[in-house]
């Protein structure tokens, strides 16, 4: 317990820092966002840890990215945290508001 609570301690060094992009994204704009600033310091390996699974979080961040554009009645995704591990990467904990969306008719084209 008390390495998991040092842990925590040496993370919370590096938050503070929001980077934020449009969907839909790019491979460079996920990439941009895992691997920069202090999120990528944090997947690279901070303080002795082993360096998290980069691609298996370019992988999500691109398939959240997707789904908020696919699904527009997403209104917030909140994963909480993500662990990124030597191998993958997992959200503990999902929060999803939804909201109801008007659908625009189409208009006739003939």
């Amino acid at each position: 317990m008390r390495e998991e609570n040092r842990l925590q301690e040496q993370v919370a060094e590096l938050i503070g820092e929001a980077q934020f992009r449009i969907a839909p994204l790019t491979l460079a704009d996920a990439e941009d966002l895992v691997l920069t600033g202090k999120a990528g310091r944090l997947v690279a390996g901070f303080r002795g840890k082993p360096p998290s699974d980069a691609a298996a979080l370019v992988d999500l961040v691109l398939h959240l990215a997707r789904l908020a554009d696919d699904v527009p009645e997403i209104a917030e995704l909140d994963l909480n945290p993500v662990l990124g591990l030597p191998t993958g990467c997992v959200a503990v904990d999902a929060r999803v508001r939804v909201r109801p969306v008007e659908r625009t008719p189409l208009a006739k084209t003939w």
